[in-house]
């Protein structure tokens, strides 16, 4: 009797165990069987993420180039290239005014009451000493220019070249601060004056003065004339200086009314044309030669 109660329940045993195995293996994904567990548990996410990594250093490393710029940005701005290209406005000579290059000679002179006409101021610049012969000269000089001037008003900033020889620079007040000024006309040849001779009557071809003056328009205004006086070789050095000058500004009494400036100069008896003394070569030294700007 107690074999049988003992069959019946191992027999309902294994019709139990069959019936847990039957529904696993029904119940159950076979690829989510695991028959071992591994050592170390990875999720898909970090699998991923730890397979990224090595990727993403050459990005991170590249990174640190792309950083740069702005600094390669300030580098460029300090090479002379864009240092020019800020400075551009300054590196303009041609657009100065007129009334900044009087004022910066103005700084740098001396006002001598002694000397000129009325409505003609005389500088000295850099407080220079001038010779009796050089203070003589500037008055003669200031006595042509006032036959022709008119009623306006002039400024001459006088300049030592050396211990024999000064440098005028005249200004006419009037067209400091003038900005429509025209082209440089057509260049003038060499005029001759005559031997010892400064006045505009001493000029043996002055004609080519009155033809400049017949192409100008009415109105029209020149930004800056340079005239060179020369003399030839008859007498000393500190003379001819004089003489060469006192040419230059009777020219430069043509011109008065309507330049900005003039530079009046002389080289004296240095710059010869020839050496000839036959009179009917010579004359070329005795020249005033002009330069329009």
């Amino acid at each position: 009797m107690m074999k049988n109660k003992l069959m019946i329940l191992l027999i309902l045993v294994v019709l139990i165990l069959c019936a847990v195995g039957y529904y696993v293996l029904t119940s159950s994904d076979p690829k989510n069987i695991s028959f071992y567990e591994p050592k170390t548990q990875t999720s898909p996410q970090s699998t991923q993420t730890s397979k990224a990594q090595p990727q993403q250093l050459p990005p991170q490393q590249n990174t640190m180039p792309a950083q740069n710029p702005p600094q390669n940005k300030a580098l460029e701005q300090s090479t002379p290239a864009n240092t020019q290209r800020a400075s551009k406005p300054n590196l303009a000579p041609t657009m100065q005014s007129l009334r900044s290059e009087y004022e910066a000679l103005l700084k740098r002179s001396r006002h001598d009451r002694s000397l000129g006409e009325p409505r003609y101021d005389v500088y000295i610049v850099d407080s220079q000493k001038l010779h009796a012969n050089e203070r003589k000269t500037i008055n003669s000089i200031t006595t042509t220019l006032s036959r022709r001037g008119g009623f306006l008003e002039y400024a001459l900033f006088v300049e030592k070249i050396n211990t024999e020889n000064i440098k005028i620079t005249l200004f006419n007040k009037s067209l400091l601060d003038e900005t429509n000024f025209i082209a440089s006309p057509k260049p003038l040849p060499p005029l001759w004056f005559k031997f010892n001779q400064s006045s505009m009557q001493s000029i043996k071809n002055s004609f080519y003065i009155n033809e400049l003056k017949a192409t100008l328009k009415p109105q029209s205004k020149i930004k800056s004339i340079v005239l060179s006086g020369h003399t030839d070789e008859v007498g000393n050095a500190a003379y001819n200086y004089m003489l060469g000058l006192k040419r230059s500004a009777a020219v430069a009494s043509e011109f008065l009314r309507i330049s900005g400036k003039i530079i009046i100069q002389s080289f004296g008896k240095d710059k010869q044309l020839t050496h000839d003394m036959d009179e009917s070569k010579r004359y070329v030294n005795r020249r005033v030669e002009t330069l329009f700007e």
